[in-house]
C-alpha cells in the first residue's frame, strides 16, 4: 500500500497522484470539493488542487484555513506542513490565502524552515 499518512516519500506521493488523477479527472468536468478529515492526510490537498485544475485551469486562488502556514521546506516528499510548496508549483494556482494562523510559526519563520519566497 501507499505510505502517505502524515508524510510520504516522493515515489509514494507520485503514485497517489496518479491514482487520484485517474479517479477525479477522466470525463468529469466539474470541480470537486473535498474535506479531508483529520490532519493526517492534509498534504493530499496539493494533489487534489492539481487534479481539480487539470479540467478547470486557473487562475485560481486557494483559501487555506489552518493554524499553521504549511510552507516549510521538505526534501524528497511532502507532509502536512509542506504541501503549500507543492500546490503553488501548479501554474493555474495564482495564490493561496491562509486564514487562522495562531501558532508561533510566524515568529522567526526562517528558523523554522519556512519557504519565505512564497510570500512574494
Amino acid at each position: 500500500g501507499l505510505m502517505v499518512r502524515l508524510w510520504g516519500h516522493q515515489t509514494a506521493i507520485d503514485a497517489l497522484d496518479g491514482c487520484l488523477s485517474r479517479q477525479m479527472v477522466g470525463d468529469q468536468k466539474q470541480p470537486h470539493l473535498c474535506f479531508m478529515g483529520s490532519g493526517d492526510f492534509h498534504h493530499v490537498s496539493a494533489l487534489l488542487v492539481a487534479a481539480a485544475l487539470e479540467n478547470n485551469p486557473g487562475p485560481a486562488t486557494l483559501i487555506h484555513f489552518d493554524n499553521h502556514p504549511d510552507w516549510v521546506h521538505f526534501g524528497n516528499g511532502m507532509h502536512c506542513g509542506s504541501w503549500i510548496n507543492r500546490a503553488l508549483q501548479h501554474p493555474g494556482l495564482e495564490k493561496i490565502v491562509t486564514i487562522g494562523v495562531c501558532s508561533d510559526d510566524l515568529t522567526n519563520p526562517e528558523r523554522k524552515g519556512a519557504n519565505l519566497s512564497l510570500l512574494q
